[in-house]
């Protein structure tokens, strides 16, 4: 789901590892806990219902990288961290734009099939990054083969048993997915050539984020933003809420835009302090609550065969994490 997060070759870097092994246990756990928790929650609330709200996701996917720009500019004079370079923001044109992507066709697939939907098939992206590394020439050990069945026939169930299931917006999600895997893969490649931090990486992406979607998101909304005369907006009707439960507009745009940049500050964070299956189970556990609270909270049913789908992928997912040294030498692999 995260550029640099998906590390499907080799190890963790050794200043990584370092950190791993140096941090207390409670720290890790803590960090895990509010990692976990604000991004089922916290994310998946303000969200779905921006999204929901305003029914606009090109304007969802612009306030959230002006606002990661904003906090991450901000963090960065508050603690010495670096900024982003001329340099450093053409070197990342590429991943950028998969950004960019993954972001854009998410909140499109949210707006027309719900939180379940796009979340059950970012559980394929380990499936979607070997075939991939494949394609390219990278050849596997068989286990990383065998736990890709349970993910793909998971996903598959999944989707599939999806009560709200939207051929469009199955289509969107799978765009967004594709998407994050070429994130991951070309970020992670550029970061190595040009030798930068994930968080200041995110924030270059970001920045050029916001120079290509501004000026499409102002000509998009005719130069305002949704409800920015400061009236109240209504949150969507369900089993959760009534016709008089309001949200400030406003509140609702720093809300989308804050849970955005503190998820990935929370992913940086854990990236540094576990070891990759570490990392890989805690990412399951934060995916499985989405998916959990965003049915709950939008009232969504979730039927047995789509719960079993979801299992089954999930499972897979810890299979493909606890298998070490996944890709096969040089030498093995087919020229």
């Amino acid at each position: 789901m995260y550029f640099t997060t998906v590390r499907p070759i080799g190890k963790m870097p050794a200043a990584d590892a370092s950190k791993s092994s140096s941090s207390p246990l409670w720290v890790k756990l803590c960090t895990g806990v509010v990692w976990v928790v604000w991004t089922a929650v916290g994310s998946t609330f303000f969200n779905n219902t921006f999204v929901h709200t305003f029914q606009d996701p090109l304007a969802h996917t612009l306030i959230r990288l002006i606002g990661a720009v904003v906090y991450g500019l901000f963090w960065a004079q508050l603690t010495g961290a670096p900024v982003p370079t001329a340099a450093t923001l053409k070197g990342l044109l590429v991943p950028s734009f998969c950004l960019m992507g993954a972001n854009q066709f998410n909140s499109m697939a949210l707006q027309l099939g719900g939180p379940t939907l796009p979340y059950i098939l970012k559980s394929g992206i380990p499936a979607f990054t070997v075939a991939v590394l494949f394609v390219m020439g990278s050849r596997f050990v068989p286990g990383v083969y065998a736990s890709l069945m349970p993910i793909c026939f998971g996903v598959a169930i999944a989707s599939a048993s999806d009560v709200d299931f939207h051929v469009v917006a199955f289509s969107f999600a799978f765009i967004s997915t594709a998407s994050q895997v070429a994130l991951n893969l070309s970020s992670k490649k550029v970061m190595g050539r040009i030798g930068i931090d994930s968080s200041t990486a995110f924030l270059a992406m970001c920045m050029n984020g916001v120079v290509v979607m501004l000026p499409i998101g102002m000509l998009h909304m005719s130069g305002r933003l949704p409800f920015s005369d400061g009236s109240l907006a209504p949150i969507m009707e369900d089993k959760h809420w009534d016709d008089g439960k309001k949200i400030s507009s406003q509140l609702l745009c720093v809300g989308a835009a804050f849970s955005y940049w503190i998820e990935y500050a929370l992913v940086f964070r854990m990236v540094a302090l576990v070891g990759p299956i570490e990392f890989c189970i805690g990412d399951i556990v934060r995916r499985l609550g989405t998916i959990l609270f965003g049915a709950y909270l939008f009232g969504k049913t979730l039927t047995p065969m789509n719960l079993s789908g979801v299992a089954i992928s999930l499972l897979g997912c810890v299979w493909y994490a606890l298998i070490d040294n996944k890709e096969l030498p040089t030498k093995q692999k087919i020229k």
